[in-house]
């Protein structure tokens, strides 16, 4: 503590050495204090404080009244080695350097720290938020509270001014904190921090404000509106005036209770288990790493270290504690599955929930999405060290989005321009020569370090029993010394804890590792540790367990016990289900596997360094065959989900698909590289659909073309109705790209070979590819062609759906050509079909078409209900393209009933939804679309029109989709 503390915001207090000074001071002597401590950047002329305090004295008298000033001042504080105060003949001067303490320089240095500091917001900078904090605390009241001096008039001028931009700072201060409270949703801390405003300045509007919302989003509306009734009755008293307009507009919101709560902190593609386990440790890094991501210098952070150090675990949390700094939050990428460079713009696309269109350049479409949406997001790339040839990538990507940070894992440096690397070491260990020698303080002092602390907890995981005690303290400390502070390490070390007791542990370590000289020469050290670390896990499994985790290594991004018994319980050494039980509990057990349950799924993954290791425990000449048993296994569940993504069980099969998609990856990566043309053809002709739906429609075409690319192969070949399976797919995949030429020529190979193989289902999805094809280019008379004989062709092998999506077809040519008749009776014949047979996807599309005819028709109420439907199928689905069409429908709807200002906001958003997935609307749309849009832009004049489109176009999907709902 200070020798010397004087407090000045408040009533005057003054405390030397730990004790309040109870000298009674004059009060011209605590205005010299004051005003010598807060001016203390220079020295004063003494002449010019004797004028300042006493005025009205001649200069002899008031210089004479200045030493008497001194004198009694350095009696209450003493001199002070270095001395408190520095006096001549000439000036007087409060000591800088002298142990002191003083709550205005305090206050005001947090305040000025604040405002230098380089980051994103205040409200948003954990650092500042702190030091805010720490100033308002200081801010007991205004400077020097209920001391005046009636004689001296410049003396009051000068505390009255310091006075105001004391008072001014900290409500500032109290304004970012009650913001801050507000980002993270913390009403009563908002309402607390904007009534400590009221207190500074009652006229204080946009405090007013804050509580005023602060009391709506906690659930006191007649507090809110109270509140408001208050203020209007002091502005009226005080300065006969109305509340601002933006006031008055708060409280309209709040009593029609249409205030919108503030958009939650989004978390894209967030691992569900990111928190499962405390991350202990890791304090120093997360306020580092919280510092590098409010800096508007630091756009890529590399996180690097060895596998298992804890980097992914790092990354997650400081993103989660930081997200809320971003406008649009932070989105998750994993990479671990990701075989190629060129996959990545597809996997941080799919993160970002966007949809590339054509086969290639992928890249190019999502530098494009960046620079039209240019968001403001954290975006975690995890485990780019296999892809480290795609570095260049990242530089393009925050080229082409100045919001966007990047914060990278990866076991070594990425080496670009910008890059600041942040290593991630293991955890501190304490050195065994320098211990305390009393048993309780060893015991206090041990434990406190992360290490320890981890491997404890851990341990008490495994066996609840488990603590750390003065028996085994030293022991415990000597295993994490061993395995180097490498968290994984530990983790594995620990999860024995249940059959080996610290001191067996610390003996088959010292039997098996030997960390430092016993690694392979090639790697790091760290690699050298954690590789032995696994060794020595793997050690300790029996044979059963050592097979079923070597094979374990086959799936990628996880997988369900079914597939593990089918895929991995063929070999003599497993034989049942009750012993795959039991070998996949000890792998459990042993942190070796990770166990996730999900609704009614339970679902278990590797670590993807544990997954490397045990690919290299999987014999070769065991590898293939494996490979070849998973690939089928999921060609089998692929083609098991064809007939399930068009029934009742739609939402289901393709989350599901979409869990199993990196599976699906693997058997597709394998069939190809090791020339299985045919399963990649039979595979790749399965997932179509799904990878339709969900919108992986440039990945999927790759696969394919791939796959097509293998059969073309002279000593490959296809039997003709594998080919059509293929072509056919190709077609849809084209198709739904707006690739019509593509798709075309697809689909005219995919009917030759159909009818080669006289495949009757390939014959009539071809024509029916065909038909929209035809339509697409105005050739109605040859659509009509094509489309008659699918569905004569798919009625009579008894498919009803493909017979309901050829009917869409003919209904829309019908539509297109006039006879509304026709069409309506297309579309309800293709909707029952489809309601019998559970395909909410294709009933929405229905739902569309039978909406656009009622709105033709001047049924606009009828038009409206059908549109609403179709939407809420759509929002259920997450099908973005068919939510972009009912937003566009809708608008119709609403620029028919006279709400033009309705349907420029609906048009905002539809356009700006099309643009995020590149779906742009088709030839055949854009006419009437365009004259539409004209039509409602004369409905308002310009500045309206420019307003409701911008508003519509800023929406979040949800909001868009809850604005259109929300139409009485």
């Amino acid at each position: 503590m200070p020798g010397l503390a004087i407090s000045l915001l408040g009533p005057f207090q003054i405390v030397l050495d730990k004790d309040p000074v109870r000298t009674a001071l004059w009060a011209k002597t605590q205005a010299l204090l004051a005003y010598l401590a807060i001016e203390a950047d220079r020295p004063h002329q003494r002449n010019v404080l004797a004028g300042l305090l006493w005025p009205d004295q001649p200069d002899d008298a008031a210089r004479h009244s200045l030493r008497q000033a001194i004198h009694q001042l350095r009696q209450a504080i003493g001199a002070g080695s270095p001395p408190f105060l520095l006096i001549t003949p000439q000036t007087a001067r409060f000591n800088l350097d002298s142990d002191h303490w003083l709550d205005v320089a305090e206050f005001t240095a947090s305040i000025n720290a604040c405002q230098s500091h380089p980051h994103r917001r205040r409200e948003t900078c954990q650092a500042c938020i702190e030091r805010l904090q720490r100033a308002v605390t200081l801010y007991r009241g205004s400077l020097l509270e209920g001391f005046f001096l009636k004689d001296s008039a410049a003396f009051e001028e000068w505390a009255m001014l310091r006075r105001e931009q004391l008072e001014r700072q900290a409500i500032a201060a109290l304004h970012s904190l009650a913001k801050h409270h507000e980002l993270l949703r913390n009403y009563d801390g908002m309402e607390q921090m904007a009534r400590q405003q009221i207190e500074l300045d009652p006229l204080h509007e946009d405090a007013r404000r804050q509580v005023m919302r602060a009391l709506a989003w906690s659930g006191r509306r007649t507090a809110a509106l109270a509140h408001y009734e208050n203020f209007c009755r002091m502005l009226a008293q005080e300065l006969g005036a109305p509340p601002e307009k933006e006031t008055t507009a708060l409280r309209a919101q709040i009593l029609k209770d249409a205030l919108p709560l503030p958009a939650p902190i989004p978390l894209r593609n967030w691992p569900v288990h990111a928190q499962i386990t405390s991350l202990l440790g890791r304090e120093r890094e997360l306020a580092q790493l919280a510092a590098s991501l409010q800096s508007p210098d630091a756009r890529l952070m590399t996180l690097i270290g060895s596998g298992g150090v804890g980097k992914t675990r790092l990354a997650l949390q400081a993103a989660e504690q930081q997200a809320f700094a971003f406008q649009d939050g932070a989105c998750f990428v994993s990479l671990a599955e990701v075989s190629t460079p060129e996959l990545i713009p597809l996997e941080i696309a799919s993160a970002l929930q966007i949809t590339l269109s054509g086969s290639g350049a992928s890249l190019a479409q999502l530098l494009d999405y960046l620079r039209e949406t240019q968001p403001e997001m954290l975006l975690v790339l995890d485990n780019f060290e296999h892809l480290a040839e795609a570095s260049p990538l990242l530089v393009d990507l925050l080229a082409a989005g100045p919001g966007l940070k990047l914060l990278v894992t990866s076991r070594e440096r990425l080496r670009v321009n910008g890059e600041q690397p942040f290593p991630v070491s293991p955890l501190a260990l304490p050195d065994l020569a320098c211990l305390p020698t009393d048993a309780q303080d060893l015991l206090s002092y041990l434990a406190s370090y992360p290490s320890i602390t981890l491997f404890a907890d851990r341990a008490k995981a495994a066996w609840p029993d488990f603590a750390l005690t003065e028996a085994n303290i030293t022991t415990v400390a000597d295993i994490c010394i061993r395995l180097e502070g490498l968290p994984l390490s530990i983790e594995l070390a620990a999860a024995h804890s249940n059959a080996l007791s610290p001191q067996a542990m610390l003996a088959r370590l010292a039997g098996r590792l030997s960390f430092l000289t016993d690694g392979a020469r090639d790697l790091p050290a760290r690699q050298r540790t954690l590789r032995d670390t696994l060794d020595w896990s793997y050690t300790l499994l029996d044979k059963s367990e050592k097979l079923l985790f070597a094979q374990m290594a086959l799936f990628v991004g996880g997988c369900t016990q079914q597939a593990i018994e089918a895929i991995c319980f063929g070999k003599d050494e497993i034989r049942s289900s009750s012993l795959a039980y039991r070998l996949l509990a000890s792998l459990l057990d042993q942190s070796l596997l990770q166990r996730h349950e999900h609704r009614s799924e339970t679902r278990f993954t590797m670590l993807e360094t544990i997954r490397e290791y045990a690919l290299e425990r999987l014999a070769e000449s065991e590898k293939e065959a494996m490979q070849r048993r998973h690939a089928l296994y999921y060609l089998r569940l692929a083609k098991a989900a064809q007939s399930k993504l068009i029934s009742a069980q739609q939402v289901e099969w393709l989350n599901r698909l979409e869990k199993e998609h990196g599976n699906l990856r693997a058997a597709l990566g394998w069939a190809l590289n090791s020339g299985k043309a045919v399963i990649a053809a039979r595979l790749g002709g399965a997932l179509c659909h799904f990878w339709v739906m969900h919108g992986h429609l440039s990945e999927g075409r790759r696969w394919m073309e791939r796959a097509l690319a293998l059969a073309s192969d002279k000593q490959t070949s296809l039997v003709p109705s594998t080919r059509a399976m293929l072509l056919n797919g190709l077609g849809s995949l084209a198709y739904y790209q707006n690739d019509h030429a593509a798709a075309r020529s697809f689909f005219e190979e995919g009917l030759a070979r159909a009818r080669q193989a006289g495949n009757k289902r390939g014959i009539a999805f071809a024509l029916d590819g065909l038909g929209a094809q035809a339509t697409n280019r105005g050739d109605y008379e040859q659509a009509a062609v094509y489309s008659e004989q699918s569905l004569a062709l798919s009625r009579a092998i008894g498919d009803k759906w493909l017979s309901s999506i050829t009917l869409i077809n003919l209904g829309e040519l019908a539509h297109i050509q006039g006879d509304c008749a026709q069409a309506m009776c297309d579309y309800e014949e293709s909707l029952a079909l489809l309601r019998d047979s559970g395909d909410r996807l294709f009933e929405a599309i229905v739902l569309h078409d039978l909406g656009q005819i009622a709105q033709d028709q001047g049924d606009y109420d009828r038009a409206k209900t059908i549109h609403t439907e179709s939407l809420i199928l759509c929002r259920e689905l997450g099908s973005k393209r068919n939510i972009a069409l009912c937003l566009e429908k809708l608008s119709g709807v609403a620029g028919a009933q006279g709400e033009p200002e309705r349907a420029a906001r609906l048009l905002g958003a539809a356009e700006a939804l099309r643009h995020v997935i590149a779906a742009p609307m088709g030839a055949a749309d854009r006419a009437n679309y365009e004259q539409f849009v004209a039509t409602v832009r004369a409905g308002l004049d310009e500045d309206t029109f420019s307003a409701a489109w911008a508003a519509g176009w800023a929406m979040k999907l949800e909001h868009a989709v809850a604005y259109a709902l929300d139409w009485d």
